[in-house]
C-alpha cells in the first residue's frame, strides 16, 4: 500500500489484481484483491481497468460514508 499502485499477477488463466482503497485524505487504507479471468477478445489492460473501477467504487463508498463501515 506504500506505492498506492495496482499490482497484477497472472495465475494460470486469471489475473490476480490488488488495488488500493483510499480515505478522504488520499491515504491508502485497504486493498482489494480481485481475480478476473483472462478472456478471449479482452486485453490485459481492460481487465485491470475493470478491477480498478471496483476499487474506485469501494473508495467512493468509504469516502461518502457518515460512519465507519467496519
Amino acid at each position: 500500500m506504500k506505492t498506492k499502485k495496482t499490482t497484477v499477477l497472472q495465475e494460470g488463466g486469471n489475473l490476480d489484481i490488488t488495488a488500493p482503497v483510499f480515505d478522504t485524505s488520499g491515504n491508502a487504507i485497504a486493498a482489494t484483491g480481485i481475480t478476473l479471468p483472462l478472456q478471449k477478445g479482452k486485453t490485459r489492460e481492460s481487465i485491470v481497468k475493470k478491477a480498478e473501477l471496483i476499487a474506485a467504487q469501494l473508495t467512493a463508498e468509504i469516502q461518502n460514508s457518515q460512519k465507519p463501515l467496519w
